[in-house]
């Protein structure tokens, strides 16, 4: 399996992420810091990242984040703190509101917010999404990928089938009508 790794909610540069989702750094920017360098004991030349949102904050400079990383191939889910034409860095080969992607066997559907219901659902395609800072629980085969919800480390794709390749497609309560598996 090739080396994806998957991520959202980083919030670099925001001050108050670190009480809204109780954060153990000091500061923003202890915790930038922190999130570097947890990134960078995973992430190595030739790995590509997707980033599922609200990667930093007001007017911090994406640039103090991924001049850090190795050469890394960077796709980024828009998320509701994300302003666009700040998001700008030669590493950021892609970038939009949602994706949908195969990886060997397995599809991925990715955007910032948790959906119920997506492409490929009634197949067995994983649903990644970040937004919900841990708060939320999994569904079906869906899963957030936020810092907060794995020690500030971004997930490793088989990391990601792992946890939920034996999740039902549906559950019982599921009333999508896509609940076929033919």
């Amino acid at each position: 399996m090739p080396n994806i790794f998957f991520t959202a909610d980083t919030h670099f540069g925001h001050c108050n992420i670190l009480k809204y989702c109780n954060r153990p750094f000091k500061d923003w920017e202890h915790m930038n810091e922190g999130i570097i360098q947890n990134f960078l004991e995973r992430l190595r030349a030739g790995d590509t990242l997707y980033h599922l949102g609200d990667v930093c904050h007001s007017t911090f400079d994406v640039s103090r984040f991924l001049d850090r990383m190795p050469n890394i191939q960077v796709h980024l889910i828009y998320g509701n703190h994300d302003k666009p034409k700040l998001l700008k860095h030669q590493k950021i080969v892609w970038a939009g509101d949602y994706k949908s992607i195969p990886i060997g066997n397995d599809r991925f559907v990715l955007f910032h917010y948790p959906i119920r219901s997506w492409n490929h659902k009634g197949h067995g395609a994983y649903h990644c999404f970040g937004h919900c800072h841990g708060a939320l629980p999994d569904f079906d085969r869906s899963m957030d990928v936020g810092v907060d919800t794995h020690n500030y480390y971004p997930y490793h794709v088989d990391e990601i089938i792992e946890h939920l390749k034996d999740v039902p497609y549906f559950h019982d309560s599921d009333n999508d009508h896509h609940n076929k598996t033919d």
